[in-house]
This record gives structure tokens, C-alpha cells and sequence, in this order.
């Protein structure tokens, strides 16, 4: 390691990792997972889902190589129900499924990450989707403009870099990196949303996180249906707040908004047009949310969460 830390940290408690290992890991994930396993490569990730059968998200995660099979990466609140519906249908499959708590995952957004981390940085920073390991896990490039990365980093050094980097004093909350998934469009599926929210809704086509060419898979009957009738109606959606009322992060917890609905002023009425995923607040006290509306929505349209009435938003982009 090298001694000086520069960036801001997040150890990020929201998010889990889970292992797939076993000579059949391949072959089962690719007929449970919306992604072409087939096509991830080694030393890069990629965004996929895990879908029920009628299409709708259980999981949203990214995923890659790890030892002889695979390993993703999703939001912890929905690991226990996503992994008990993958362990349903592996019983003719040998292979096991487990959750990695031998790490922990450390958000990073800086400049100075090689000032952190001893690592081959040859081809680490020439594209996104590019992992590269070190002595202490691995390092995933997230953004490479936004010099965004993620670290899953082994337990066992999470002392010697609490004490020799003075880490705790610069660990930034998990609604920060919340609030970098919310601008990159990053769909986020968690336990209020668990398999309510149909894969098509988000903008899970764009982050190639759905392979039509792949075959059979869970949902896939629901969601080629969907997509070859072109009957997509809905998008993924970042509103920011416009005026900031009295919501305060230390007070509210957020997590109680998602599934909630969002309205649309119309005249003296307000009418329900969409799915909250997520809701976050940023280091500016802007209030963010992530949600499912009507494509091709006005831009100045007025927007509120349903039941607070005194915040109101705007929409900053349609995914």
C-alpha cells in the first residue's frame, strides 16, 4: 500500500456480493440471468438482472469472473429472497451458492486511487468495465470520466487501513454513492421493489443488461414479448427536487419511499404516474429520486412523492 488518501471513501453496508462456484455455474446462470454469461469476459463486469417469470426485476447486479465461476454484486436487501429463488432451481445443478462475508465493498470517487493501491494500471484506465486485482480484492472501474470505482476489498485489511489511512474519518454515507447510481442511471432494485418492477421499465436495454439472443432464461417469454410488440411505455427517470421543505436525511429514512408513487400536477389535482425506486440526498441538500414514469414525459412538469406535499420536482433526465 502506498500512504497517502486523497478521496473520498464509502464502505458500502447497502451492497452484498454473492458467489456462484461449480462445474455447472456457467450453464445455470445463463438460463436464470437476462445477460449472455457467455460473453462476459475475463478482468471485466457487466450489468444484468435476475428476473421471475413474468419479467419483473428480482435483482439488478453486476457481474463477473471470480475463482472457477462467477460472483455479483446487488443491493443487500433483496439477497436473501433473490438467493433462496436461485437455490429453488439449482437442485439438479453442482454448484453452490453462497454470500462472500469475507469482504466488504468500499466505494471510491477520486482522483488518487494508485495513491491507495498498489495495482497494474495499464489497462485499467482506458476503458470502463475493466477489473484489476490487488493485494487487498479487487478494483472495479466504474467511470472512468466521473472517476468512479468500486473495491471489494478483503476483511482482513479493513483495520490496518482504518489505522494507517485514518479511513473512518473520511467514509462518506451509503446515500452518497446512492446518489452516483441515481445520476448514472444505474437502476436500483431494492426489497420494497423486489419482482414489481418490470426489466423493460428501466433502461436495462441501453446497459446491454438483456441479451435477446441468448435463449431461454427466467422471464425472457414476458420480456421478448414485451420488447418485439414495441409495447414499452414506461422509462427510467432522475428527478431533483426544487424547492427542499423540511426533509432532512438525518431524520427521514428514505428507504420508506421506495415502491411509493409519484404525481403530476394537473390543474388543482395531482394524479399518480409512476414507481419510486430511490430516493437520495445529496451533500447540497438536493433531494434525488429514481423512479419509473410515462416516456417521453415535459421536462417542466411539476412532480411530487405522494403524501408530501411540500417538496416539489423537476425531471433532469430520461434514461
Amino acid at each position: 500500500m502506498k500512504k497517502k488518501l486523497l478521496f473520498n471513501n464509502i464502505f458500502l453496508t447497502d451492497w452484498t456480493c454473492i458467489s456462484v462456484q461449480g462445474v455447472d455455474a456457467a450453464c445455470f446462470l445463463q438460463n436464470m440471468f437476462s445477460i449472455n454469461i457467455n460473453n462476459v469476459k475475463k478482468n471485466e463486469y457487466a450489468i444484468g438482472s435476475h428476473c421471475n417469470v413474468h419479467g419483473k426485476l428480482l435483482s439488478i447486479f453486476i457481474i463477473f469472473h471470480y475463482k472457477t465461476g462467477y460472483a455479483y454484486i446487488q443491493r443487500s436487501s433483496v439477497t436473501q429472497y433473490q438467493i433462496s429463488e436461485l437455490k429453488k432451481c439449482s437442485i439438479f445443478y453442482n454448484l453452490s451458492i453462497i454470500e462472500l462475508n469475507q469482504y466488504i465493498l468500499l466505494g471510491i470517487k477520486g482522483n488518487s486511487i494508485q495513491q491507495y493501491f498498489n495495482f497494474n494500471s495499464t489497462m485499467f484506465f482506458k476503458k470502463n468495465n475493466i477489473i484489476t486485482s490487488c493485494q487487498e480484492g479487487l478494483i472495479f472501474n466504474l467511470d472512468i470520466i466521473k472517476k468512479r470505482f468500486l473495491v471489494l476489498l478483503k476483511k482482513e485489511y479493513i483495520k490496518y487501513i482504518q489505522n494507517t489511512y485514518h479511513l473512518l474519518k473520511k467514509v462518506c454515507s451509503n446515500n452518497i454513492w446512492l446518489s452516483l447510481d441515481i445520476q448514472s442511471g444505474i437502476p436500483i432494485i431494492d426489497q420494497n421493489n423486489y419482482a414489481k418492477i418490470i426489466a423493460l421499465n428501466t433502461n436495462l436495454v441501453k446497459l446491454k443488461g438483456i441479451d435477446f439472443k441468448k435463449g431461454c432464461y427466467y422471464g425472457q417469454e414476458a420480456i421478448a414479448r414485451l420488447y418485439f410488440k414495441g409495447k414499452i411505455k414506461y422509462s427510467l427517470y432522475w428527478l431533483i427536487s426544487t424547492s427542499s421543505g423540511s426533509f432532512d436525511i438525518e431524520l427521514t429514512n428514505f428507504f420508506q419511499f421506495q415502491g411509493s408513487y409519484i404525481e403530476i400536477q394537473r390543474d388543482n389535482d395531482w394524479l399518480i404516474i409512476g414507481t419510486i425506486l430511490s430516493v437520495s440526498q445529496t451533500l447540497k441538500k438536493e433531494i434525488w429520486v429514481q423512479c419509473i414514469l410515462r416516456k417521453n414525459l415535459d421536462h417542466l412538469n411539476n412532480l411530487r412523492i405522494q403524501g408530501v406535499s411540500n417538496i416539489f420536482f423537476k425531471i433532469k433526465k430520461e434514461f
